[in-house]
C-alpha cells in the first residue's frame, strides 16, 4: 500500500483492523497481509509469536492440528480411530504432555499456570497476558542468572503488559497484588516495586506511569452500572449524563498541569475529578448535586476524606464554576 490518499474523495488513509480504510468516505482501499508468525526468536524484540507453541502455556512436542483437547481423533485419512485405540493414544498424548512440560522446565510451567490463574481472576484480555508471557520468557531466557523471585518477575511483567495498553486495561497496582494473594502468594506492592527498580537498573525495563485518563472510562462504567446510582438518576438520559461527566472530566484535567499532579494517586485523582465534574456541571445547570463524596467513594472503593483532599487541590486552580460554593447541597 503506497498511496495515503483515497481515490474517491482524496481523503486520509489509515490503517483499521487489516484493511486501508479512507477516514471520510470509508471506502476500503486495500487489504493488509502480513507474513506468516516466525518460530519465537528471543534475540529479535519483534518477534512475538510462533507456530506450534503458545506463549501462556509450556506445550508439548509438536503442535495440536485440531480445537485443543479435542475429543476426536481421526488417522491420515481422517477417518475415526476404533475406541479402543482411540484410549491409548490419548493415554499417551497425555503422558508425553506432562512430560514434555516438566522436563527442564518446571519453573516455566509453574509460573506460566500462574499466569493464567491471574489472567482469569482479573479478566484479562488475551493479548495482555501472551504479551506478559513475552515478556517473561525473554527475561528468563537472556538474564536467568539475575532473577531470583520468578512469582514477582511475572507479576512486573504482567504490570507492564497492563500499562502498555492504558486505558483498555486500567487495573490498579493493588488489584494485581490481590490477585497474587488470593492464590496464596505473598506479593505485595513493595516487592514489585523493589523487582521493577532492579529490571530498570540491570535490564532497562521501565514500568510506565499511570494517567488518571486511563482510569476514567472504567470508573464511569461502575458508576453507571451501580443499581443505586440508577435509580436515583432515573429522572435523567443516563447516556447523555455520563457523556457530559466524561467530557467535563477530560477537561478538567487538560487544564491541571502535571507537577501539580505528582505524588497523588491516580485512581484516586481521577475518581476526585468525577465529583469535581459532577459539581461543576450542577453548578452550570443550577440543580442539586446528585453524586455525593460519599456514594462516589464507596462505589469505586476510595477512601472518601482522600476524595475531600484531591477536590480542594482542584479547586486551587478556579476550574470550576462560579458560584458552586453557594450550592445548598454540598456534601457533609
Amino acid at each position: 500500500m503506497t498511496e495515503s490518499v483515497c481515490p474517491e474523495c482524496g481523503g486520509h488513509v489509515v490503517l483499521t483492523t487489516g484493511e486501508y480504510v479512507c477516514s471520510l468516505c470509508g471506502l476500503v482501499v486495500d487489504q493488509l497481509f502480513q507474513e506468516p508468525l516466525e518460530a519465537l526468536d528471543n534475540n529479535n524484540s519483534k518477534s512475538r509469536g510462533a507456530l506450534g507453541e503458545r506463549l501462556h502455556i509450556v506445550d508439548g512436542l509438536g503442535s495440536y492440528i485440531d480445537y485443543y483437547n479435542s475429543r476426536k481423533l481421526s488417522d491420515l485419512k481422517l477417518k475415526k480411530i476404533s475406541e479402543k485405540r482411540r484410549t491409548q493414544l490419548r493415554r499417551l498424548k497425555n503422558a508425553q504432555n506432562i512430560y514434555a512440560r516438566y522436563t527442564r522446565r518446571q519453573t516455566e510451567y509453574r509460573i506460566l499456570r500462574i499466569l493464567n490463574q491471574i489472567s482469569s481472576i482479573l479478566n484479562l484480555p488475551p493479548y495482555v497476558r501472551d504479551n506478559a508471557a513475552y515478556l517473561y520468557k525473554k527475561i528468563k531466557n537472556r538474564y536467568q542468572a539475575k532473577i531470583v523471585n520468578h512469582v514477582s518477575l511475572i507479576a512486573v511483567c504482567i504490570i507492564l503488559s497492563i500499562r502498555e495498553q492504558k486505558h483498555v486495561a486500567p487495573l490498579t497496582l493493588t488489584e494485581v497484588c490481590a490477585a497474587f494473594q488470593k492464590l496464596g502468594h505473598r506479593v505485595n506492592e513493595r516487592l514489585i516495586t523493589r523487582t521493577a527498580l532492579k529490571l530498570r537498573i540491570n535490564l532497562g525495563y521501565t514500568l510506565k506511569v499511570r494517567k488518571s485518563e486511563d482510569y476514567l472510562t472504567r470508573m464511569i462504567s461502575t458508576l453507571s452500572n451501580n443499581p443505586f446510582i440508577k435509580a436515583k438518576l432515573s429522572h435523567q438520559t443516563p447516556d447523555s449524563y455520563w457523556h457530559r461527566i466524561h467530557l467535563k472530566a477530560l477537561e478538567l484535567l487538560n487544564k491541571i498541569p502535571k507537577v501539580e499532579r505528582g505524588g497523588r494517586n491516580p485512581y484516586v485523582f481521577a475518581a476526585s475529578i468525577i465529583y469535581a465534574a459532577e459539581r461543576s456541571i450542577a453548578c452550570e445547570e443550577k440543580r442539586p448535586v446528585l453524586l455525593t463524596q460519599k456514594e462516589i467513594a464507596s462505589i469505586l472503593g476510595v477512601a472518601e476524606y482522600s476524595i475531600r483532599d484531591h477536590y480542594q487541590h482542584i479547586n486551587k486552580f478556579n476550574l470550576l464554576a462560579q458560584g458552586e460554593g453557594d450550592n445548598r447541597l454540598e456534601d457533609k
